[in-house]
């Protein structure tokens, strides 16, 4: 076979030689051409998937736990939950944008963007009636390690057209359901969260306090009062304000101010807006009227570490100079505050270092 093979390699090869040079280069382009139609050859589109379309809220109608996935909100207190949006996109992409000249790519963006904002639209229904599908039985499961310590608590859904009758929070209130006023980015339990502490304190008074927050002395001598969370060192004022902690008498009119802010200015795509920026903004533009009766507090009572340096309160000491820092910042918390708030945010991925401040106040060895 292999001395067969040999002659007829032979001939090809001389029979290819004496073909005049131009019949070669056609027969190369004739199989570049080829080859490129094979490559870039276009396919039949799939069938377009069918979008979803959540069904109209109805405050009647609530869906259950059990009808609902298991990423619904069941706390009121949210930080930075994940875009919606971001998590569809997939879902309107048009399956003949390739197949299409390049000089139509113009008009399926525009209708891409018109998709994703019809999105927004509908969507809100569904973010609603995830909210609203909270119940009980799952904030008692989050509840039960607590509970088995020894801990009196207690996990409500809170009734919001209660809550906010015959204030400026329920105009607001049917407004979102009814999607005139749009929840935008940032969480909607937050931003609930946010309007819900001040109708609370301001309908029956009392102390509000974040879940991330410590409490290191006795809130009973405190009144009105509300926390610095930074100070102009320069002239020794506030700069910021911070809701995590708040102390008021029932009926207090700074808190109808407050509400009043939160219907008005309410911008759902601003963190912190409708939240401690709200309460900073209406302090600063009442200059601190002494008709409010209001205390406010420097930062080492509430915020005795800022956010971006929370990760120090976690780590143990590394040598005798770090620990020295670490008893004089004690020996400061314990003197001066009256809560640590651990910023969940930036402090829920962190390790409970031994010797750590966090650690040493957990445990109880101040």
């Amino acid at each position: 076979m292999i001395g067969n093979f040999n002659p007829l390699k032979e001939f090809t090869f001389h029979f290819l030689s004496s073909l005049p040079t131009s019949f070669l280069s056609l027969l190369l382009l004739f199989l570049l051409a080829y080859n490129g139609l094979h490559v870039f050859s276009i396919s039949p589109p799939s069938p377009e998937k069918t979008i979803p379309h959540p069904a109209p809220f109805s405050p009647q109608k609530r869906p259950t736990a059990d009808s609902t996935s298991t990423h619904l909100l069941f706390s009121i207190h949210e930080n930075h939950p994940p875009p919606v949006l971001k998590s569809n996109t997939s879902v309107f992409h048009h399956p003949h944008l390739k197949s299409r000249p390049a000089k139509r790519v113009g008009k399926h963006k525009r209708r891409l963007r018109s998709l994703r904002s019809e999105l927004k639209e509908s969507d809100f229904s569904a973010r609603i009636e995830e909210f609203f599908a909270a119940n009980s039985s799952k904030g008692k499961q989050i509840l039960s390690p607590f509970s088995e310590m020894g801990f009196s608590l207690l996990a409500i859904s809170p009734d919001f057209d209660v809550i906010f009758k015959n204030t400026e929070a329920e105009l607001w209130f049917n407004q979102l359901q009814q999607g005139i006023v749009k929840a935008g980015e940032i969480s909607l339990g937050q931003n609930l969260s946010n309007l819900l502490r001040l109708t609370l304190l301001y309908k029956f008074g009392g102390i509000y306090i974040d879940t991330d927050v410590i409490i290191l002395q006795n809130f009973t001598n405190l009144r009105n009062a509300i926390g610095a969370q930074t100070m102009d060192l320069k002239t020794g004022n506030w700069s910021r304000l911070n809701n995590a902690v708040m102390i008021f008498d029932k009926n207090h009119p700074l808190l109808l101010q407050f509400i009043k802010e939160f219907a008005t200015t309410f911008d759902g795509n601003k963190w912190g807006h409708n939240g401690p920026y709200l309460v900073s903004r209406v302090i600063s533009r009442l200059n601190q009227n002494s008709e409010f009766n209001l205390t406010i507090l420097p930062p080492s009572a509430f915020y005795p570490v800022v956010w971006n340096r929370i990760k120090t309160f976690f780590q143990g000491p590394k040598d005798g100079v770090h620990l020295k820092w670490i008893i004089a910042k004690l020996r400061h918390i314990q003197t001066k505050s009256l809560a640590l708030h651990l910023w969940n945010n930036h402090s829920r991925k962190l390790q409970v270092e031994k010797g750590s401040i966090v650690d040493i106040i957990v445990n109880m060895k101040l």
